[in-house]
């Protein structure tokens, strides 16, 4: 597969998460995701509002994966979406 940049970041720029709760959530759902859909992720940053990923696979399991794991994620205190 290829590697792809994604960048992901909260609604209206807001911090993606509230707590360590929120974060372990998205990399919970990130992670079932990666199983799912037969993606690797190589690497990860976390910078306040958004989240640096260096995945491998093709671009429509990548799609799938990202669709599946930020439309699933909401911060429990924020009320941000991942978009």
């Amino acid at each position: 597969g290829r590697l792809h940049h994604i960048t992901t970041r909260g609604n209206n720029r807001r911090s993606m998460f509230a707590d360590s709760e929120d974060r372990e959530r998205f990399y919970a759902l990130l992670d079932e995701g990666i199983a799912t859909y037969r993606v690797e992720c190589h690497q990860d940053v976390q910078m306040g509002n958004h989240v640096h990923l260096l995945l491998e696979g093709a671009i429509a399991e990548v799609s799938e994966l990202m669709c599946s794991s930020a439309t699933a994620t909401r911060s429990r205190t924020t009320g941000a979406t991942i978009a």
